[in-house]
């Protein structure tokens, strides 16, 4: 018998929590240290949340959220993930209304949140693609 996948399982699988998403995006920050936005100091100890980094120099606190695309949200963090993975895997693309009834968001704050999105996956333009490009 042929095992069917089903991707958004498997992401839920990995992303499928509020702190599986907050590890995610600490690890993510951190993954080459912990260097202070506010004076640069590189020594920190436990913020006021669990993941979050205080600076034992100037005592900033800042959280995994913190400069990313999640930070201020009016959704959950778990629904946030699976509507940015919904976005960029969808090869039509995926309305703002799709999004707001699938994941019972008002119809506003999907729109915002999928222009957001949409911003951050814009290219730069500093890498060009270049000899024959194939597009879908």
């Amino acid at each position: 018998m042929k095992t069917i996948k089903n991707p958004i399982a498997d992401f839920r699988k990995q992303f499928g929590t509020h702190e599986l998403c907050y590890q995610y995006l600490a690890d993510s920050k951190w993954k080459n240290g912990f260097k202070c936005i506010k004076c640069q100091s590189e020594v920190y100890r436990k913020g006021n949340m669990q993941l979050d980094r205080r600076c034992k120099s100037c005592g900033y606190n800042e959280s995994p959220l913190a400069g990313t695309l999640f930070h201020c949200m009016k959704i959950p963090l778990e629904i946030a993930f699976e509507m940015v993975y919904r976005i960029s895997v969808n090869k039509k693309g995926i309305s703002s209304i799709a999004l707001s009834r699938e994941y019972n968001v008002n119809q506003k704050t999907a729109y915002t949140f999928k222009q957001k999105v949409q911003l951050c996956m814009k290219s730069s333009g500093n890498n060009p693609l270049e000899g024959i490009v194939h597009v879908d």
